[in-house]
């Protein structure tokens, strides 16, 4: 087989993965998610392999499949390096850092948030490092830093007033509001936030 047929196997074991998850099938979907990665190994062009891995990672952490996302992670993190991509590095790290925030791994996912972060800030790659700067926020609050996990959520809004994302917005103002609630802020304030939202 080429690598389209390859790729085009993957798409159709992640189209299937996403199918039985809808269904509740837990261990179907972690199968075709396996043979997706596996189909995606045989990939030799290491661009189209990175793509088809990198999707494939990010349907496991959706799917809270962490053990896999984890694994293929840390193999785009290194095929990365190698296509000398920094913006790819920081997609990656990021989907490392939720597959640890997946399994309770707090303290090393906000390590390796604040990694992403900073390597968004050198390539001034704003969406990215909101998405980092929010995904720190959530790491940093499950060990109960409240008050700092606000002001990096705030950060994330300014970055994104730079370049957008709506995902990424949607995610921080919610996280936002939580945490504003959390931590007995007026309801005013919140009232303000969630208009922002809407």
């Amino acid at each position: 087989m080429n690598d389209t047929s390859y790729f085009d196997l993957v798409k159709d074991y992640l189209n299937t993965a996403s199918q039985v998850n809808r269904q509740g099938d837990d261990d179907g979907t972690r199968y075709h998610l396996a043979q997706a990665a596996y189909a995606a190994g045989e990939i030799e062009n290491d661009k189209t392999r990175r793509s088809a891995l990198s999707i494939i990672a990010k349907q496991a952490v959706n799917v809270e499949y962490p053990e896999l996302s984890q694994q293929l992670a840390r193999k785009l993190i290194h095929l990365d390096r190698k296509l000398n991509s920094t913006s790819w590095i920081i997609t990656d790290i990021l989907t490392y850092g939720s597959s640890l925030h997946l399994t309770g791994q707090h303290l090393e996912a906000a390590g390796v948030y604040r990694q992403a972060f900073d390597l968004a800030q050198e390539i001034k790659a704003w969406q990215k490092a909101a998405a980092a700067s929010s995904n720190y926020a959530m790491a940093i609050a499950m060990q109960g830093e409240l008050e700092e996990a606000q002001n990096w959520l705030e950060r994330s809004l300014e970055y994104l007033e730079k370049e957008p994302d709506a995902d990424t917005a949607f995610r921080t103002r919610t996280t936002l509001i939580q945490l504003m609630y959390m931590r007995g802020q007026k309801p005013e304030e919140c009232f303000a936030t969630a208009r922002q939202l809407i």
